[in-house]
């Protein structure tokens, strides 16, 4: 049976709620030594004597995951045609993408005397006034901005904590006004406006802003929490701050994150300043705009501003994490691992950030190690259930079922009772304990997952799959892959399932039909091949049957599943025993 699983690995939402290049003309320079392995694919000894080869040796490098030499090769490409726009802009993402400060300042001067009103190299050259106390300057280099779309509110969010810095409270304030005129930005308005008064000093204002910020928005993603907690505790509305701190707890059933933050408060230690100063309050103003364009799918604009928020303030443990969170999207997981640890112990993300670096050292193929730090940080914390899903997961992809179940067993045993939010965790153990052969005991989980949570698609579709391939309940099986397909109308393997349910059914035309757009999603999938050639078989187009067995081979099955492919190329299928629904084939 193919592995429908989703991997369940529970890792809590640290967040809430340019263009496009053309190839410059041939120029002459010499590349850094850096990518040599690179080079010698494209150029055949590494070297170029043109601008050209440089260009194109960066798209290499940035392709193929090395976007740092894919800097060094274009800055090289510059040195022979420095004013070349295309050229610039590129160089200067990747700067700002790399975390290279000051070539990314020295890049955005160049842009800026061919195009002033380019929007993020005023950021960075307004981020460098700013550090420098400049902030008469950095206002001016603001009223560039265009006070078109995104740009407007973007300028006043930043205007706003420059004239913070000139100590133009007021007009600070009224500068958020307009951010209203929006409803994606109206919480940014409330929220920094309790942020500058608070900042300010002027708390009654800045309780009154936060109140606002409440009302208007969903408070409970953590950073919200966070912020605002930390001023109830501080202005002496603790009372205010519990109720904060355990609404997110109700919303959010474990202590990951809220957890230091309770404990603090239970040992009447006082909350740090989470933003005291004007940097910190423009650097938060910069995440709040990275995390929104991330999670709208915006990665390179969400990487580019939140490098633009650590620029202001170095240590931003969230900021961070958002970062490496990024490079692990990216496969960057060295790098992801190396940010991840600059992460400073005490920080309230730290118990996440610990989770992931195991995570990244498993994609790195060190599975000891992410192991026995899952381990230990099990052992660390009695309460945490999630490292032991993610030990799990971790078995499970390694095919060793028993151990998943077992480690799947022991986060059960720590949650207790099982809420809708845990459906996914019996879903896992089901395919850990179906794929061990306890097949009961599986039954049991994908049945309980679906009462905690009815209309799962893999749920429905695994466990009707599973009914269908060996022979039971046949009706209720074909109505759960219906639905499946439903609610998840463009699932390769789940439209595969339903075409093989009307295989063992004995409807080959039909599931001709749908293994055929099964195919359409998924076109690499060894096992949805394989099916097709069955059904192509069963309908007399033996031609097209072996062609597709013969795919199916090519594209890498499991040994198992390879004999039984090969010996179907060379035979054909048996005879249909007219006793059975299936055909004795197993998928």
């Amino acid at each position: 049976m193919v592995l429908r699983g989703v991997k369940i690995i529970i890792l809590a939402a640290f967040l809430t709620a340019g263009c496009q290049p053309k190839a410059p003309p041939e120029v002459t320079a010499s590349p850094p030594p850096a990518m040599a392995e690179a080079g010698d694919e494209i150029f055949g000894n590494g070297k170029s004597s043109s601008g050209l080869g440089n260009y194109l040796a960066s798209i290499y490098a940035e392709r193929h995951g090395s976007p740092s030499n894919a800097g060094d090769f274009l800055l090289a490409a510059l040195k022979s045609d420095p004013e070349n726009i295309d050229l610039l802009n590129r160089a200067y993402l990747l700067m700002i993408e790399e975390g290279r400060e000051d070539e990314a300042i020295m890049l955005a001067k160049r842009i800026l005397r061919q195009n002033p009103q380019a929007t993020l190299p005023i950021l960075t050259l307004m981020i460098r006034d700013v550090k420098e106390g400049g902030f008469r300057a950095a206002e001016n280099r603001l009223a560039a901005i265009p006070d078109k779309g995104f740009n407007k509110f973007l300028k006043l969010l930043m205007l706003s904590w420059v004239l913070v810095g000139e100590e133009r409270i007021d007009e600070a304030i009224t500068t958020l006004e307009p951010l209203s005129e929006s409803s994606g930005f109206s919480v940014l308005r409330d929220l920094h406006t309790g942020l500058i008064y608070d900042v300010s000093g002027r708390l009654m204002e800045a309780e009154a802003g936060y109140d606002k910020a409440l009302e208007s928005g969903n408070p409970m993603s953590f950073r919200l929490v966070e912020l605002f907690g930390s001023f109830y505790e501080r202005f002496g509305r603790v009372d205010r701050a519990k109720e904060l701190y355990d609404g997110y707890l109700r919303q959010n059933p474990d202590l990951i994150l809220i957890g230091p933050t309770m404990m603090r408060l239970e040992r009447n230690e006082p909350p740090e300043i989470i933003i005291g100063t004007v940097l910190e309050g423009m650097s938060e103003a910069l995440f709040n705009i990275s995390s929104a364009l991330h999670q709208e799918g915006a990665t390179r604009m969400g990487l580019i501003y939140t490098r633009m928020a650590l620029a202001l303030r170095p240590d931003f443990p969230i900021a961070l994490a958002l970062i490496a969170e990024i490079f692990d999207m990216q496969g960057r997981s060295e790098e992801a691992i190396e940010i991840y640890e600059a992460i400073p112990a005490d920080s309230p993300y730290r118990g996440l950030v610990d989770l992931r670096i195991a995570l990244n050292l498993e994609a790195l193929g060190r599975t000891d190690e992410a192991i026995a730090r899952l381990e230990q940080l099990a052992k660390d914390n009695s309460e945490r259930f999630d490292v032991l899903i993610s030990l799990g997961d971790i078995w499970r992809g390694k095919e060793d079922f028993i151990k998943a179940v077992k480690a799947y067993d022991r986060a059960i045993e720590r949650i207790g009772k099982l809420e809708k939010q845990h459906w996914a965790l019996l879903y896992a153990r089901g395919i850990a304990l179906e794929r061990s052969g306890e097949w009961p005991q599986a039954e049991t989980d994908f049945l309980r997952a679906l009462e905690l949570s009815a209309d799962q698609p893999y749920v429905l579709n695994y466990l009707g799959y599973s009914w269908v391939d060996k022979g039971i309940n046949l009706d209720k099986a074909k109505k759960m892959i219906w639905r499946a397909v439903e609610l998840r109308p463009t699932d390769g393997y789940i439209i595969d399932s339903q075409g093989w349910v009307l295989y063992r059914l004995g409807d080959y035309a039909g599931a001709v039909k749908s293994l055929e757009k099964a195919i359409e999603f998924k076109p690499q999938d060894p096992t949805i091949n394989d099916h097709l050639g069955d059904a192509y078989w069963r309908i007399g187009r033996m031609f097209e049957a072996r062609f597709q067995w013969k795919r199916a081979l090519a594209l890498d099955p499991e040994p198992k599943e390879a004999e039984k492919i090969k010996n179907k190329i060379e035979f054909g299928l048996p005879e249909i025993d007219s006793k059975s629904p299936a055909d004795g084939r197993s998928s």
